[in-house]
């Protein structure tokens, strides 16, 4: 009778235990898959990325040079990207007095804004000096130009540089559209059309 009582309490203290564990692995199962999807869309990038492109003014002409946005996630900060104008490279330098202009290009794969810095750092009252923004359609794919209208110049007589920062802002609104935007690259380019001073 004992051993009867004994068989019974096991199986059953056995089957509690076991459904019991079943249901733990199976939450454990369920936070994973939505933490992994989740950390995919949340995936860590740098905010801060120096001299992402080198721009050599040392003729006139146009110039330019493509980021691709690759990993970025809605944040409450912005991610900053570097670029280095200079009139000389290695074996020389401009012949004659330049004026420069700057627009930045982008795709429309992602709700992003645009800012661009020049000669300063990025802080929250740095001045931007993009004056407006358009947008415009090629075959299938559309663009988003954003303009500045000054020109900068360089002079033929020494080595000069101007860097500026481009500012790229992911509002974190977006984090609650994973599947939206998860996946997409965005791509930026900096064109400066550079002309002889007369």
């Amino acid at each position: 009778m004992k051993g009867k009582f004994l068989a019974k309490f096991d199986r059953k203290r056995f089957g509690i235990a076991l459904k019991l564990t079943i249901l733990v692995l199976c939450v454990l199962l369920i936070v994973n898959l939505v933490d992994i999807s989740y950390s995919r869309y949340q995936s860590v990038a740098n905010m801060d990325i120096q001299s992402s492109i080198a721009v050599f003014l040392v003729e006139q002409g146009s110039y330019s040079g493509s980021i691709a946005l690759e990993g970025l996630e809605p944040s409450v900060e912005p991610y900053r990207f570097r670029v280095d104008v200079k009139n000389f490279n290695q074996t020389m330098r401009t012949q004659v007095d330049l004026s420069y202009h700057v627009t930045i290009e982008t795709t429309t794969n992602l709700p992003i804004n645009i800012k661009l810095l020049r000669n300063e750092p990025y802080s929250a009252n740095a001045t931007n000096i993009i004056t407006s923004s358009s947008y415009r359609t090629d075959d299938d794919v559309y663009y988003k130009d954003y303009n500045t209208t000054q020109d900068y110049q360089f002079h033929y007589t020494a080595n000069e540089q101007d860097y500026y920062i481009i500012v790229v802002e992911y509002p974190i609104a977006y984090k609650d559209f994973p599947d939206d935007y998860q996946g997409k690259i965005e791509l930026l380019s900096v064109i400066i059309t550079a002309e002889q001073v007369v």
